[in-house]
């Protein structure tokens, strides 16, 4: 699990949080420099290539407060890192996977390890080359001017308002790829399923100094998760690795190296059950909808001497930058640092204000419902994306607030979860296909939206809901996403 800075909590205000945590994952990564050179202990390579993809996942989290110019310098010189030592530290876990079979084995199979061995000795001088470059190169340099040059929210808006969405685009494209664990044979799918599920667990890591012990919790369910596919992943490598040397083996080798392959095989086959086993108690868990629920909700972590000492530092010391003549000035607050530069501000972050929603034309309960902030950062491209139509906003939030209050204990519940989530993925349709509506027609979708936001509301702010009045709310709820679906669905689709 990742180190987290006693210097943040949740109510830390973004820019601030930003440097902490940038400042803290490179001096993590050059930290374990020397001994990753000297290759005397394999795990300070190890922790060096986690430190970096730790690093860039903070980049990606923290991107709307630095230069894009700049931030894209430092990803890039990252990145190298990260696959420089990547390439030898999956040569190492493959030979001592060879190793350890010699070990159990009375087959000879150094004809495979020290071709092996040699094509890891071409990894680490390529590796070193890489390092010989980071330390003359300009990352560090590059890393003092983005911090330097880190643009500053306003000292209210906290650390923790950030979290949905930055922590929402990793868990969808997860659950997209999901389908990958029914099939064995998607190779391809359960790599980037992986993948996936590395980017949300470094995602949510950042955010451990807002959220506390529970959300650690909820991290480790990920990371064994991406543990687990991991496994499966490097299954798939190394046996098709293996395969290359079926051309080069006489009969008898033949038999050693199809031996090799087939207990690869075997593994593979079991931890995929794992996974899918894993994924299924997740879901059954209803551990997406619960994680979404968590971090729309305001943190019981108190607020720290050293976070209020940080924010009077923000209110008191802040200086305004102005921005391009091109652009439209935007007011940018900044930490004063000794070599700071005038640069391109980047767009602030709105601070997302917890209020109750109107309710439309009905005398319904009304559930608070907490309003993400206006700016969300892009996982591709690290730009800023703006905030989606406010209806649509509100009543995503209301689908979780309605899921939230349902169990699945019984089959009619089980139907409105699903139902439910069905709408939120009509919801995410949405915005790109009202653009294209006439007038009329979007006139109609608004009407629906209102009158979904009204079921919606009634389903989320009772406390005792009927039966049949809760059936009669999903067939309402399925008749208005259906009408939705069908004006906002171009002809002959």
């Amino acid at each position: 699990m990742a180190k987290t800075s006693a210097n943040m909590d949740a109510y830390t205000p973004f820019g601030i949080a930003a440097q902490d945590s940038i400042e803290r994952l490179s001096a993590q990564m050059m930290k374990n420099l020397p001994g990753t050179r000297s290759g005397e202990d394999i795990e300070a390579l190890h922790d060096m290539r986690v430190a970096s993809r730790r690093l860039r996942a903070a980049l990606r989290v923290f991107a709307a407060c630095f230069p894009k110019e700049l931030l894209k310098a430092v990803v890039t010189d990252v990145q190298d890192v990260t696959r420089s030592l990547g390439a030898v530290r999956d040569l190492d876990v493959f030979l001592d996977f060879l190793e350890g079979y010699a070990g159990t084995s009375d087959d000879e199979i150094g004809w495979i390890v020290e071709p092996e061995k040699k094509i890891r000795e071409e990894a680490r001088g390529r590796m070193m080359e890489s390092l010989d470059d980071l330390e003359r190169g300009n990352l560090p340099g590059d890393i003092s001017a983005l911090l330097a040059s880190t643009g500053m929210v306003d000292e209210s808006d906290s650390f923790y308002l950030q979290a949905p969405s930055l922590i929402g685009p990793p868990l969808k494209e997860l659950i997209k790829l999901s389908d990958a664990i029914e099939d064995s044979e998607m190779v391809a799918e359960l790599h980037l399923m992986r993948i996936a599920a590395k980017r949300l667990r470094y995602a949510m890591e950042t955010f451990i100094p807002c959220f506390g012990q529970t959300f650690v919790g909820m991290i480790d369910e990920i990371k064994l998760l991406q543990e687990e596919l991991g496994e499966v992943h490097d299954c798939d490598v190394w046996m098709l690795r293996l395969a290359g040397y079926r051309n080069e083996t006489d009969a008898e080798r033949g038999h050693v190296l199809e031996g090799i392959i087939a207990e690869r095989k075997g593994r593979r086959d079991l931890v995929f059950e794992q996974v899918g086993a894993h994924w299924h108690r997740l879901v059954d868990s209803g551990y997406a909808r619960n994680l979404k629920i968590f971090i729309r909700t305001e943190p019981s972590v108190g607020k720290t001497e050293i976070g209020d000492e940080m924010r009077k530092v923000v209110k008191e010391e802040v200086v305004v930058t102005s921005v391009a003549a091109t652009e439209k000035p935007k007011p940018v607050v900044r930490r004063p640092r000794a070599a700071a530069k005038p640069v391109e501000a980047a767009a602030p972050v709105a601070k997302a204000p917890v209020a109750k929603a109107p309710v439309a034309k009905a005398p319904v309960a009304k559930a608070p419902v907490a309003k993400p902030p206006v700016i969300a950062v892009a996982e591709a491209g690290n730009t800023p994306v703006e905030h989606q139509h406010p209806v649509i906003e509100e009543l995503k939030e209301l689908v979780i607030s309605a899921a939230s209050r349902l169990t699945v204990s019984d089959e009619l519940s089980a139907k409105m979860v699903k139902q439910l989530g069905r709408v939120e993925e009509a919801l995410d349709e949405l915005p790109g296909k009202l653009q294209a509506l006439k007038l009329k027609e979007a006139a109609k979708a608004e009407k629906l939206m209102a009158e979904m936001k009204e079921h919606l509301h009634a389903l989320a702010g009772g406390d005792d809901i009927s039966e049949k009045k809760t059936e009669k709310l999903r067939q309402d709820i399925r008749t208005v996403r259906r009408k939705l679906k069908d004006i906002t669905t171009p002809k002959g689709e």
